[in-house]
């Protein structure tokens, strides 16, 4: 007649380790690790892995994109919405493993502040940046190395919080407006260009082997430069090259460029169709680990679990970069051919045929006209960040947990075990082990026929109980002599009737609770010697 009672623990520090099997953004890690039953006997080319990551991403991205976008929508038809900070404004999702909400946070928001870069670069400028928690925590969690009890272990009930110090994998996402003039150093129709008339009048390509014509800068050479080199970090300053692009996409149509030598960058240009605004956009992705984060995981039950990236937070103990000061950001190079794919796989660069494609429709819709966040609809900057998060993801399973990558080769074939500091609190049995639950039928019913006859409640045996009847209060005593529990009438009157406790009430027994005639009642059905129990009736 008793079963656990499970209640959260304190939060207690705890080393966990979580496999990790390559560098961040490995490109070919992730793509051997999708999971396809194709192989070469059935694909001899054996681009399998590819075909199934371009499912997985295409699946994925748009999910998260219509997730995002939804929720917007609620906004939107609202109407009340008055937020434009970016902190404040709803942040993308992620499934991770079909039964774990991923939750993004907003980082790094100073360098978002639009009316503040404008009044810097008189031109609007779309900044933000995308924090994920990371997933490696999860697989840490099951991981039965760390002995965490899981939920399949207690009959899929209770569960348990994890708040890791470990690095954050993040995107920045930079959209710049720029008129055509201002836009021509990065297009291919430059004097001797090798151009052919498309199908859209007035509009002209780059033959198919346009790219050989881009000169290889050599050192102390540059390509063209352009009024917005400071805000991209071009130039011999930074040492970074400018994207060039094939053409000029046509309205609701946008294009790629992910070959600019030694960049850590992919580039997408796109047009909006506003009757105000003359301007192309200019978008550039990058990634790298924030160390500003920690990854908070909780899994409750058959509910499933949640991750979330709490970033600079001040009062965030489990930040990671508490035990690592000073670690300034780290561009991933191999982010750009990692992500090369994830456009790949929904034609992002489609606007090279003028597909006005459908996702191209909708993001150049977002393009900022004003130096200012609209309150009733996201950016094109943070609906990119959505969109490419399963990407961001993507490149972060089995990765390390650490600000560096610590390994001679970029990949291990079985893994290592990288330990991370951590909170961890689960849910347990309550102290004292098991707790008689009364309001169990079984045990409500056997309490009932070892109680005292009750005045309130008389004669109801024959003719029901009355309404009148059912108000009177009742409590469980407890006569510690007998070591008996019992149902006792708890208003005003004679035999413990007057609301005082009744002696020995709330202490625990230390044998079987009965009365003189469990015996006859039960046989030897009452388990003598368990472990001791409290009453869990109010």
């Amino acid at each position: 007649m008793v079963r656990p009672k499970l209640k959260y623990g304190d939060w207690r520090p705890q080393e966990l380790q979580g496999l990790v099997k390559a560098s961040y953004m490995n490109p070919g890690f992730v793509r051997a690790s999708c999971a396809t039953p194709i192989d070469e006997a059935l694909d001899t080319v054996y681009n399998s892995g590819e075909s199934c990551l371009n499912v997985k991403y295409s699946g994925q991205s748009y999910r998260n994109l219509l997730g995002f976008m939804d929720v917007w929508t609620h906004i939107h038809d609202n109407g009340t919405s008055l937020e434009t900070k970016l902190d404040k404004r709803p942040n993308g999702k992620h499934n991770l493993f079909d039964n774990t909400t991923m939750v993004s946070s907003w980082i790094e928001t100073e360098y978002g502040d639009i009316a503040a870069n404008f009044e810097a670069h008189n031109r609007i400028i779309n900044n933000v940046t995308i924090a994920m928690p990371h997933p490696g925590v999860y697989s840490a969690a099951t991981d039965p190395i760390n002995g965490i009890l899981q939920p399949s272990d207690l009959e899929n009930l209770g569960g348990y919080s994890i708040r890791a110090s470990v690095v954050s994998p993040s995107l920045n996402v930079m959209c710049v407006n720029m008129s055509p003039s201002e836009l021509a150093p990065l297009i291919y129709e430059w004097p001797n260009a090798r151009n052919e008339e498309t199908d859209v009048p007035g509009q002209k390509i780059g033959l198919d082997d346009w790219r050989t014509d881009i000169p290889i800068a050599r050192e102390g050479e540059w390509l063209n430069r352009t009024v917005v080199d400071n805000i991209f970090q071009w130039g011999p300053d930074y040492d970074r090259l400018p994207p060039v692009f094939q053409l000029y996409p046509i309205p609701h149509n946008m294009i790629v460029n992910t070959s600019v030598i030694n960049s850590t960058a992919i580039y997408i240009l796109m047009k909006p169709n506003f009757p105000d605004l003359d301007d192309f956009t200019l978008c550039e992705l990058r990634s790298w680990v924030t160390t500003k984060c920690s990854t908070e995981f909780d899994l409750l039950g058959l509910a499933g679990g949640e991750m979330r990236a709490n970033c600079e937070d001040p009062g965030d103990e489990n930040a990671y970069q508490r035990s690592v000061e000073g670690v300034p950001p780290w561009m991933s190079p191999d982010w750009r051919n990692l992500v090369d794919q994830w456009q790949l796989s929904m034609n992002v660069n489609g606007g090279v045929t003028n597909n006005n494609a459908s996702n191209a429709r909708i993001l150049t819709q977002l393009v900022l006209r004003r130096p200012a966040l609209d309150p009733l609809l996201p950016s094109v900057a943070e609906a990119l960040a959505v969109y490419a998060s399963s990407a961001l993801v993507a490149g972060s399973i089995q990765s390390t947990f650490r600000h560096y990558w610590g390994y001679a080769a970029m990949e291990l074939d079985r893994g290592v075990h990288e330990a991370f500091n951590a909170s961890v609190r689960q849910q347990d049995t309550r102290e004292g082990g098991l707790v008689t639950d009364y309001t169990e039928p079984q045990n409500l019913f056997a309490l009932a026929v070892n109680s005292p006859p009750s005045t309130a409640l008389g004669g109801c045996c024959a003719g029901g109980v009355s309404s009148a009847a059912l108000v009177a209060p009742f409590r469980v005593g407890y006569a510690e002599g007998a070591n008996h529990y019992f149902f006792e009438e708890a208003g005003p009157g004679a035999g413990g009737r007057d609301g005082s406790p009744p002696a020995g009430a709330g202490k625990k027994a230390g044998g079987c609770d009965r009365a003189a005639s469990d015996a006859e009642l039960f046989g030897n059905r009452c388990r003598g010697g368990r472990r001791s129990h409290t009453a869990a009736l109010s």
